[in-house]
C-alpha cells in the first residue's frame, strides 16, 4: 500500500485531506464551556498548519460554542479552510434549517458553509421540506456542498433520490475497528457514487478498542512500523480512498501525531491481519439484562410519553425500526461478575428498541471485553423467530454506521 493521499472529488474539481479536525466536546459537548477557548483555538489553528484542513463541527457542540471557537481560529484563513457543520434533528423542517445555517455562518464568522448536512434524520418532518431548505441554500451560495449525516443506507438513498439533482459527496458516519458497519452497503456506495465518508470517532473517542485479546496485534505493528497505535489504526481505516477521518486533536504533539499517519504505508498483509482479527462483533443483547445510568428516561413509559420533549421522540425511532430503517447498534460495557451489562453509548435507540419489540426483546449491541461475553449470541449465530430474521435482514440493508 502506497502512502495515504489527500481525497480527490473530481465531478466537484475539490481536494480534501485524509485527515481533518473533529470538533465534539471543543467548547463543551452539549452546553458551553469556555474554560479552554484559547486554548482550543491555538490547536485548531495548529492543525491547519499541519495540513489538517477539513474541520467539521455542529451547532449542538457546546451549544453552538464550538462553531464560536472554529470560527476564531480560522479567522484569516477562510479560504485554507474546508468547512462542514451539521443542524439538529429538531431544525428538520425548512424554515428551521434556513436559520440554523444563518446562526451557523454567523457563529463561523463566514459567508459559506463548505459542507452542510442534518446531523441526524428526524422521522417525524418528511425529507422534501428538509431538501427544499438545502437547495435554497446551495443556489443562494451560502452552502457549497450538501452532506448527510447518520442515514442509514436506505435513508440515504431515499434522500439523495429527493435531492436530485443536487449531489451529495459527503456521507458522515462512525467508523472505527469496532463499528465497522458501513463496510457493508455504505462505503461500497460512496465508492461507486465517487462520494466520500466522513468518518467520526475512528478512534472510539480517545478510547482506542478495548483492551481484548486482540489488541497485542496492533501492539506488534505499532513497533515493526515504529508508530503509535493510533497511528496504526487510523492508517487501516484510511485503506479505502473513499474514507477521511475526522479524529479530534488535543494537543499539539497529538495532532502532529495525527498528521504524520499520512506518511504510513502498511502492507497489504498487515491490513489484511487487522481486518481479519477485527471482524465485526455484534451481539443481541436481551434489553433486561442492561442497566441505565444517568439522566434522560428510565423507564418504559417516561419514554413514550417524552416529557423531554426529545426530537425525534423515541415513539418516531421505533416506528423508524419497525419501518426497517436500522438504528445503529448500542454500545454496553460487560459488568465484571455479573451476567449483566451497563448502557454506554445510545439511550435513546435502546428505548426506541424498547418501544418496537417491549423490553423483554433483545438489541444489537457492541459490547466492551468482548473477551468475558459468555452468554449472548452474535448476529451470525442460527436462531429461530421472525424478530430476529427481521433483525439480521435490517442489519445487512440498512444499519447506520
Amino acid at each position: 500500500m502506497s502512502k495515504i493521499l489527500p481525497r480527490k472529488l473530481n465531478e466537484q474539481a475539490l481536494t480534501l485531506p485524509a485527515i481533518g479536525q473533529g470538533t465534539m466536546g471543543i467548547g463543551g459537548y452539549y452546553e458551553k464551556d469556555s474554560s479552554r477557548d484559547l486554548e482550543w483555538i491555538a490547536g485548531l489553528r495548529r492543525g491547519i498548519d499541519l495540513g489538517l484542513t477539513l474541520i467539521d463541527t455542529a451547532e449542538v457542540y457546546g451549544a453552538g460554542h464550538s462553531e464560536e471557537l472554529v470560527g476564531a481560529a480560522i479567522k484569516g484563513n477562510r479560504e485554507k479552510v474546508l468547512l462542514s457543520t451539521k443542524f439538529s434533528a429538531e431544525h428538520s423542517q425548512t424554515s428551521q434549517v434556513i436559520t440554523a445555517a444563518e446562526q451557523s455562518l454567523r457563529r463561523l464568522g463566514t459567508d459559506y458553509i463548505d459542507f452542510y448536512q442534518p446531523h441526524w434524520p428526524n422521522p417525524s418532518v418528511p425529507f422534501e421540506e428538509t431538501a427544499e431548505a438545502l437547495e435554497i441554500l446551495v443556489q443562494s451560495g451560502k452552502v457549497r456542498f450538501v452532506g448527510l449525516s447518520n442515514f442509514s443506507y436506505k435513508e440515504a438513498q431515499q434522500a439523495r433520490a429527493i435531492l436530485d439533482p443536487i449531489p451529495v459527496p459527503m456521507v458522515q458516519q462512525e467508523y472505527n475497528l469496532i463499528d465497522r458497519t458501513i463496510e457493508d452497503r455504505i462505503l461500497p456506495e460512496c465508492r461507486n457514487t465517487k462520494a466520500f465518508v466522513l468518518a467520526y470517532s475512528p478512534l472510539l473517542q480517545g478510547k482506542l478498542v478495548p483492551k481484548d485479546e486482540r489488541r497485542v496485534i496492533l501492539e506488534l505493528l505499532a513497533k515493526k512500523y515504529e508508530r503509535t497505535v493510533s497511528q496504526i489504526i487510523l492508517a487501516w481505516l484510511l485503506r479505502d480512498d473513499s474514507v477521511v477521518m475526522i479524529p479530534k486533536g488535543t494537543t499539539s504533539s497529538h495532532l502532529e501525531e495525527l498528521a504524520m499517519v499520512k506518511e504510513i504505508s502498511l502492507e497489504l498483509a498487515d491490513i489484511q491481519q487487522i481486518s481479519q482479527h477485527y471482524e465485526p462483533r455484534i451481539f443481541q443483547v436481551p434489553l433486561s439484562k442492561i442497566r441505565i445510568q444517568g439522566g434522560g428516561y428510565r423507564t418504559l413509559q417516561e419514554a413514550q410519553a417524552n416529557c423531554l420533549g426529545v426530537n425525534p421522540s423515541p415513539e418516531q425511532l421505533a416506528q423508524s425500526i419497525l419501518d426497517g430503517k436500522m438504528l445503529k447498534p448500542i454500545k454496553i460495557k460487560k459488568i465484571a461478575a455479573t451476567d449483566g451489562y451497563v448502557l454506554t453509548e445510545g439511550k435513546i435507540r435502546f428505548w426506541a428498541w424498547a418501544l418496537a419489540y417491549d423490553i423483554h426483546s433483545s438489541i444489537p449491541a457492541f459490547v466492551e471485553q468482548c473477551s468475558e461475553v459468555r452468554d449472548i449470541e452474535t448476529l451470525s449465530d442460527r436462531r429461530e423467530g421472525a424478530t430476529f430474521k427481521s433483525l439480521q435482514q435490517s442489519l445487512r440493508d440498512s444499519v447506520v454506521a
